[in-house]
């Protein structure tokens, strides 16, 4: 998953997700651009974002290392 912000012309989030595709990385759901400075609304959306990648992250390495519970804050 690719995130960031820009001034002027937008569109590297989509081009990273491209390049990590062609690299045969999977993309685990669709980019996070702000323009500018992310305010109230775009920093509930970056925390959500970042609370699906630690659940992703949690079930992935819960599969290939059972014994291993990790807890975030």
């Amino acid at each position: 998953m690719a995130f960031g912000s820009y001034g002027w012309g937008g569109g590297a989030v989509k081009i990273i997700e491209q390049e990590l595709k062609s690299a045969g990385i999977e993309v685990i759901g669709p980019g996070l651009q702000v323009k500018y400075r992310p305010y109230e609304k775009e920093l509930l959306r970056c925390k959500k974002l970042g609370e699906q990648l630690v659940a992703i992250a949690k079930k992935r390495i819960n599969y290939f290392i059972p014994t291993l519970r990790l807890t975030f804050f």
